[in-house]
């Protein structure tokens, strides 16, 4: 109804889902994909190819260091568990997690670490 999703305002994210389907096929791309074992954590992109399975997720300043704006330390922290807790879900469930840092050019991501894995 007119609504963005959560995630869809990040101007970041959507870059990196634009440059993503030069290299992946776009139907191949789920975003905000919630799987069960996931246990209502979100991957921002998913996709599998040649029998492999991807996560990727757009990594901003929140999950580095406290930031204000998303609630300072005490957030930092959570946001942190929740990080560790799906790194070692999609590991325990044969998806490889990638990540794209703020801070991170989106080309240097998909050259240095994404093309890497899909050769």
């Amino acid at each position: 109804m007119g609504y963005k999703r959560i995630g869809e305002g990040n101007i970041q994210e959507h870059n990196l889902y634009r440059e993503l389907t030069k290299v992946i096929d776009p139907s191949k791309i789920k975003r905000w994909y919630r799987p069960k074992w996931l246990g209502g954590l979100e991957l921002d992109f998913y996709f599998e190819l040649d029998g492999k399975r991807y996560g990727i997720e757009y990594q901003g300043a929140q999950h580095v260091r406290p930031t204000d704006f998303f609630g300072g330390k005490k957030s930092f922290k959570k946001q942190i568990r929740r990080d560790v807790i799906k790194l070692n879900l999609c590991h325990n469930n044969g998806v490889k997690l990638l990540h794209c840092y703020f801070d991170e050019q989106i080309q240097n991501f998909i050259n240095q670490k994404l093309l890497p894995h899909l050769r």
